[in-house]
């Protein structure tokens, strides 16, 4: 992989709260908290879409490089890329229990 395609996990996630988003350590986010994942970012953690659509290239879980259409509803995984849109989730499973620990 090029430099440019590769995406270290976050250090940080963009907790959505009613006063505005606010960056937290990943180590801090808790099961059930909703968070915003802008465009071109890696997937945090395990997730549940609530608004937003966007593709997701999920080729490191299936090994195809067609992106999956994400909107409410769907399933996001951690590590998974956001390419372009803006997608709120909320936390279902963090790095412990999560489909790639």
């Amino acid at each position: 992989m090029t430099e440019s395609t590769t995406h270290p996990s976050p250090k940080l996630a963009h907790l959505v709260l009613t006063t505005g988003d606010v960056d937290v350590p990943l180590s801090h986010v808790k099961d059930a908290e909703i968070l915003r994942v802008l465009p071109g970012e890696q997937i945090p953690v395990d997730g549940v879409v609530l608004a937003g659509i966007s593709l997701v290239d999920e080729s490191m879980l299936a090994g195809r490089s067609i992106p999956v259409k994400k909107r409410s509803g769907s399933m996001v995984v951690r590590a998974t890329i956001n390419l372009t849109g803006s997608l709120v989730m909320r936390v279902e499973r963090l790095r412990a229990n999560a489909w790639l620990s």
